[in-house]
């Protein structure tokens, strides 16, 4: 019988499929699984070795304890919500680059009108 972890330490394993001719393979990578917020979080490693799976593992966890989210999450971030959080930043902290225009949306500096950034 396998030794058991302590509870909350996550854990490290490779993930079992079968293939498109009905063959159960394992995948090359090892993979870590580890809950945030009641939520299963589970990364792929990118490595073969176990040993660098329990080091990015240990990393992980210690984002966790300080409050760090998933690198998951850091995918599904907006630019719209980068975008209000920098003009809510310059607002809190009167920061003079902030343009009020005429129609009452708050701009930040010369970006504003860049065709670049979408609004």
């Amino acid at each position: 019988m396998a030794h058991k972890g302590e509870r909350g330490a996550g854990c490290i394993t490779k993930i079992k499929f079968t293939d498109k001719n009905g063959q159960r393979k394992e995948s090359r990578f090892w993979y870590i699984l580890y809950y945030q917020d009641g939520r299963q979080i589970r990364e792929s490693s990118g490595s073969e070795v176990k040993q660098r799976a329990k080091e990015l593992l240990r990393q992980r966890l210690g984002e966790r304890a300080l409050g760090f989210q998933p690198h998951q999450d850091l995918k599904k971030i907006r630019y719209e919500d980068i975008r209000q959080s920098l003009l809510d930043d310059y607002a809190a902290n009167r920061l003079h680059s902030l343009q009020t225009l005429a129609d009452g949306k708050e701009e930040k500096g010369r970006y504003a009108t860049c065709p670049t950034f979408r609004c």
